[in-house]
């Protein structure tokens, strides 16, 4: 839906007549027309194993705020589903065999595991220039490195390897950020 200023400005005079120019604070729509990073990735069928598991986190919230600007790589459903250990899952150095531990505590641990596995594929800056190498995410102590291909420009996402041979797929910008669509998972 565009915005039309001159009706927003019609509309803005007539609140004093109604009597209601104190009792409706209306702020004019965003000017950009691009979607948020949740809308696309709301729409994108490919990812949404992923953004299943960042909707679980408040951590998500970044994803519709316009104020931030963020980098997402959201790993396609097939990579996430090929995984051998599930992103909710405990490491196995972390599991012990014959431990017994209650529903709440379960529940605890694998929000957690979520959570670190989410903030390692969102990168919190935007836009990022391929030119530079690494770039933290928001796991603490876990980065990203990307790798130009020889004669790409720095622009040119497909041209770009992150470690672990990790290929972009596609690129969409979003109102507050980029989503690079990644072939498979960062690993946590």
């Amino acid at each position: 839906m565009l915005f039309n200023r001159r009706l927003f400005a019609a509309c803005l005079s007539l609140l004093p007549i109604l009597g209601m120019a104190e009792q409706i604070p209306i702020t004019p729509p965003s000017s950009s027309t691009l979607p948020t990073l949740a809308d696309l990735l709301t729409l994108s069928s490919q990812t949404s194993i992923f953004f299943d598991y960042a909707r679980e986190l408040s951590l998500s919230k970044i994803l519709a705020d316009n104020t931030k600007s963020i980098t997402v790589l959201a790993p396609v459903n097939k990579a996430v589903i090929a995984l051998p250990r599930k992103p909710h899952q405990s490491p196995d150095n972390q599991s012990k065999v014959g431990v017994v531990i209650t529903e709440e505590e379960y529940e605890t641990q694998s929000s957690e595991n979520v959570r670190r596995w989410v903030s390692a594929h969102i990168i919190p800056e935007s836009p990022i220039s391929f030119a530079q190498t690494t770039y933290p995410t928001l796991l603490e102590d876990r980065t990203i490195s990307f790798a130009l291909e020889e004669g790409a420009s720095e622009d040119d996402w497909s041209k770009v390897t992150m470690e672990d041979e990790t290929r972009i797929v596609e690129r969409m910008e979003a109102s507050n950020g980029v989503l690079y669509i990644i072939d498979t998972t960062v690993i946590v």
